[in-house]
């Protein structure tokens, strides 16, 4: 268990991080209130950061099984960088939406749409095409969590629960009630992980909605979190990530 960033300097420093994703032992996290997105090693070095866009607050990332990495900033839209952890090849998605969260599948990206309420499937095939139109569904109240395993879940933060859909036409309700659902993420031992803001920590369940066990307390020691908000887990490494918001830092929990 440790925490990022480890380097004291200033660049590798966060600020109030909203979402955290992981490729091959690289780690992306969401500098939310610079604007920024930040790159470290499995081990929480330091390693580089881009700048989203002027005035941006990147609040959700995402990366696809090829490693591009998908940016959701709920100030301009969704931005997209190939590259994995570079400028190189960057493009904003045509599509105007206000995202405040998104998933990625082995072919397609998932967003919620804050201004319509709705989620948004998109190909990667037509991210580039201005006159592609996605498929939207559902009417959802603030959405800010979104992880993909055989079916589409859910963390609606504002009605507390978490709902499944596997094609968006019939939408099933966890019975589970929570404080604040934000962070969700699937290990590869079928485990639902889902991050209960208000109540600090981390809830365990399997995909038949059966609670296992929670991880994560209140506080700012180690393995402790204040306010945390996005979660991803690096089953290479054996490796869980939440950002902890009001404490700027990403906590990391070691699991199996």
């Amino acid at each position: 268990m440790f925490n990022i960033p480890v380097d004291n300097d200033k660049e590798a420093s966060l600020k109030s991080p909203m979402s955290v994703a992981v490729y091959k032992g690289l780690v992306a996290v969401t500098d939310s209130d610079s604007g920024l997105v930040k790159f470290y090693r499995k081990d929480g070095s330091y390693l580089s950061q881009i700048k989203i866009a002027q005035g941006s607050y990147p609040i959700s990332i995402a990366y696809s099984p090829d490693g591009t990495l998908f940016v959701a900033d709920k100030i301009s839209g969704v931005y997209v960088f190939p590259d994995t952890k570079t400028e190189k090849g960057r493009f904003k998605l045509p599509i105007q939406t206000s995202p405040l969260c998104l998933t990625t599948t082995e072919t397609h990206v998932y967003i919620f749409d804050s201004s319509t309420g709705q989620i948004l499937k998109i190909p990667y095939a037509e991210l580039k095409k201005s006159n592609y139109k996605p498929k939207r569904f559902g009417s959802f109240d603030y959405i800010n969590g979104l992880a993909y395993k055989n079916k589409l879940y859910m963390a609606e933060s504002n009605t507390g629960f978490v709902s499944t859909t596997t094609d968006g036409s019939k939408i099933k309700k966890w019975q589970t009630k929570f404080s604040l659902p934000r962070g969700i993420a699937i290990d590869d031992q079928a485990r639902v992980h889902i991050v209960d803001t208000f109540a600090n920590t981390i809830k365990v369940f399997d995909l038949s909605e059966k609670y296992l066990f929670s991880y994560g307390s209140a506080g700012k020691e180690d393995g402790e979190v204040n306010f945390p908000n996005g979660i991803a887990i690096d089953d290479r490494n054996s490796h869980i990530y939440v950002t902890d918001k009001a404490n700027s830092r990403v906590v990391v929990f070691g699991w199996r």
